[in-house]
């Protein structure tokens, strides 16, 4: 009897160890991906700080893509068109932006993405996405999630953003 409950313990703890050393193979890609995608961010980050926007905004655009659960993709997108935005290419800025807006409205970063969709529209000089943007972020939104450079500038709902600028 004793040797039977030694083999069946000896078998339970060689399932058990086996088991913890090596992680299900659902769990290895997930793993790894995590892996891969902190990389990513601290390059983009890495080269954000030294200025490099342009390998900044290609390593967050590879997270993003490589981030097939979309757990980090609204961040991910969201650095890479600040990243877009301080290296000058605003039209790619506002559509990275816009992107965010655009599929994931409910996120907590869509109406800021809206607005800066708008805003690096108007420095890309594209007036009519600019305006589209500017309406669509007052309709949905208008004071009540209005970004603080909104705020400071006179946006609010009892100004349309012409008499805004217009009051300047």
């Amino acid at each position: 009897m004793r040797s039977r409950r030694h083999i069946a313990c000896t078998a339970l703890l060689a399932l058990l160890i086996s088991t913890a050393a090596a992680p299900s193979v659902a769990q290895q890609p997930s793993r790894a991906l995590e892996i891969e995608l902190s990389a990513l961010f601290n390059e983009g980050q890495e080269a954000f700080q030294r200025g490099d926007y342009a390998v900044a905004a290609d390593a967050y655009l590879e997270m993003a893509a490589l981030d097939t659960q979309k757990t980090y993709w609204v961040e991910a997108l969201h650095n890479a068109a600040v990243a877009f935005e301080m290296d000058g290419r605003y039209a790619v800025a506002s559509e990275t932006h816009r992107r965010v807006y655009d599929e994931r409205p409910k996120h907590p970063y869509a109406s800021y993405a809206l607005y800066r969709s708008a805003v690096t529209a108007e420095r890309a000089l594209d007036f009519d996405e600019a305006i589209d943007g500017y309406t669509t972020f007052h309709n949905g939104f208008g004071d009540e999630d209005t970004p603080d450079e909104l705020t400071e500038i006179g946006f609010s709902n009892e100004e349309s953003g012409r008499d805004a600028l217009a009051s300047s």
